[in-house]
């Protein structure tokens, strides 16, 4: 018998030689008590790692698409080129995607600014329970349109 365990005493009609330490058993608790905390931090970590990779890729797209949009000649080829260019950069990242012209037509003339607004809800299905089903990404791009363009 081991003189720094600390046991419970043995129940009536059992070997004494045969009862179990106080702390037998705890390695299972403390396993059933930290996983759902250790699962919970992994679903959250994974949530905020795929809302920055989808605010980098929102961020590329809109930028791509004020450049595209910003060598169109008319606002709204270039707004339905900027809805294209977006639409190709965000392929199946968000649930739905909203492109909005800032300023409307009347800032695109020759070196006027073509600003664009994009609008994606990333959805987060994995990790609803933790962090909601879906986030809005909003984010505005600019481009400026040549000071020497013809008009359409």
């Amino acid at each position: 018998m081991n003189p720094t365990c600390i046991t419970h005493p043995p129940a009536a009609g059992r070997d004494p030689a045969q009862h179990r330490p106080v702390d037998a058993g705890m390695s299972t608790v403390e396993v059933v008590l930290l996983t759902p905390v250790l699962v919970t931090l992994l679903l959250v970590g994974s949530a905020l790692g795929v809302l920055v990779n989808a605010r980098m890729d929102v961020n590329g797209a809109a930028r791509d698409a004020a450049r595209a949009g910003a060598l169109e000649r008319t606002h709204a080829a270039a707004l339905q080129q900027a809805r294209d260019v977006a639409a190709a950069g965000l392929d199946g990242l968000c649930a739905s995607t909203s492109v909005t012209s800032v300023g409307g037509s009347t800032a695109f003339h020759a070196g006027g600014i073509f600003t664009v607004e994009l609008s994606c809800r990333v959805n987060l299905s994995f990790a609803a329970n933790v962090l909601g089903s879906t986030e809005t990404i909003t984010v505005q791009s600019a481009a400026p349109l040549d000071s020497l363009r013809r008009a359409g």
